[in-house]
């Protein structure tokens, strides 16, 4: 029983962690006509916890997210800015769970292609 109530307790301090975070994001619309350099500064991975790591994968991000298309930067946006699934955001644009699942290899495909491009330069 006390296992039960544990659980409980850790869901919701889950659910208000990431309550939390998502009042410090900043929401916009990802179908307003705004320069794509307006997402630059958005684009940052709250999950790094060493201050360099938090620095080395923003500016990766950045990078990537300027490499991809319009989905896969929709994608990105959605993931780490949003912290959608896979689900939610193929409610949010109305497509097939397969066209997200597509959408995320390829931002997996070209995070790869320009790691070994850049060797680390990140």
């Amino acid at each position: 029983m006390c296992f039960a109530y544990q659980r409980m307790r850790w869901r919701l301090l889950d659910r208000l962690r990431r309550q939390q975070l998502e009042s410090f994001l900043f929401n916009y619309i990802l179908d307003s006509e705004e320069d794509d350099h307006d997402y630059g500064k958005t684009i940052i991975d709250h999950s790094a916890t060493a201050p360099f790591a938090h620095l080395e994968n923003s500016d990766f991000l950045n990078y990537l997210y300027h490499h991809c298309p319009r989905v896969q930067q929709r994608y990105l946006i959605a993931k780490l800015n949003h912290h959608l699934s896979d689900r939610q955001i193929a409610d949010e644009y109305r497509v097939s769970r397969a066209a997200v699942s597509q959408w995320r290899r390829g931002v997996i495909t070209r995070a790869h292609q320009l790691r070994a491009k850049m060797k680390g330069e990140f």
